[in-house]
């Protein structure tokens, strides 16, 4: 019984062979304030996307986020919805996320970045933008992905 719990919080993920991303992004340099769509160029309503969350680390969560260690969807209400999500650009780095944000289309990773889900602040963080806020206190993630799918013992990403 203890191994199934520790499964269901500790999933064994197996990425093989290491992702990389089909998806390259304009090389557009931003400044502080900008206003950032980073998912806004992709047809998220198409059904063919799912994304993943990876949560490594608890500290900060709501409980209203599943407690598991790897959650996935394939509803297009929430990926339509990234679609729309603004991001203030900050000019600056998070120390430490150790969460992840995958997103796949079909079976290739198209975004990859950290992803903080806390009670006060929201927002990702990737090598192109540094870290940016979630703008929009009506639109939290962490409110879809209080209803993502909980995967364990053993996930294969696509």
């Amino acid at each position: 019984m203890g191994a199934i719990v520790y499964s269901y919080y500790h999933p064994i993920v197996i990425n093989y062979p290491p992702d990389t991303i089909e998806y390259s992004r304009s090389e557009k340099v931003y400044k502080k304030g900008d206003i950032i769509q980073p998912f806004k160029d992709f047809d998220l309503g198409s059904g063919n996307y799912t994304a993943y969350v990876i949560i490594k680390d608890r500290i900060g969560l709501t409980n209203d986020i599943p407690h598991a260690g790897v959650l996935k969807t394939k509803n297009t209400l929430f990926l339509k919805g990234l679609q729309d999500m603004k991001f203030e650009y900050t000019g600056g780095d998070m120390a430490t996320i150790e969460n992840e944000f995958l997103l796949y289309h079909v079976d290739k990773l198209v975004f990859r970045s950290g992803i903080v889900i806390e009670d006060r602040k929201e927002g990702l963080q990737d090598s192109a933008f540094g870290w940016i806020r979630l703008m929009e206190p009506d639109k939290l993630m962490r409110d879809y992905i209080q209803d993502f799918d909980a995967c364990f013992p053993i996930v294969i990403l696509p």
